[in-house]
């Protein structure tokens, strides 16, 4: 019996391989945490507009070298296997080994970005936070929606996440560490501002 042909409470129960994960559909909503697949629920459009006009700031001002995705699968390791799915992500290009899958190693990723959300705050502002500093990444944003928006950045010292900036309506995000960041906090709101 193939994974898919599998009821859906049957597959969210069973360990897969790296393999197994990256063949789920793409409309699969679920991150592998150990072998142990997570799902997600689908972001209210609020949350989407942030995130969509977030990326889209970040990469046109993103030196060249820099790739910028929304819902990258990042992969931590393969055995037993475990992801996350940032909402946004900036890494190397050099990381990129198939142009067509939706997935990167941790080596190479630069920043990870979250927006909270209902049902996910633990995992936005806890477990993944925790995920990305063990892994190394360097740069970690969190944005708060409620109750108005507020952008928190972090930065790695030493393995933990320290505060750099927190960026509300009418301030422009700005990191020294990655000066080539320059955005407006209210655009990103866009028809909800």
């Amino acid at each position: 019996m193939l994974l898919l042909d599998r009821p859906a409470s049957e597959v969210l129960h069973t360990e897969l391989t790296l393999e197994e994960y990256l063949a789920l559909p793409e409309d699969t909503r679920c991150e592998i945490i150990d072998g142990v697949l997570r799902p997600m629920t689908r972001s209210g459009k609020r949350h989407r507009t942030v995130q969509r006009r977030l990326a889209n700031a970040l990469e046109s001002r993103a030196p060249d070298g820099l790739l910028v995705a929304e819902e990258e699968v990042v992969i931590f390791k393969a055995v037993p296997p475990s992801t996350r799915i940032p909402d946004i992500s900036v890494y190397d290009d050099a990381v990129v080994v198939d142009p067509d899958s939706n997935s990167v190693p941790v080596t190479g990723m630069t920043l990870v970005v979250e927006v909270v959300s209902p049902g996910s705050e633990t995992e936005d502002r806890y477990h993944k936070p925790g995920d990305y500093a063990r892994n190394g990444i360097a740069h970690f944003w969190r944005i708060e929606m409620t109750p108005d928006i507020e952008v928190v950045t972090y930065e790695l010292v030493n393995g933990v996440y320290h505060e750099t900036g927190v960026f509300r309506r009418g301030d422009r995000i700005a990191v020294e560490s990655l000066p080539w960041v320059d955005v407006d906090v209210t655009d990103l709101l866009g028809p909800f501002a």
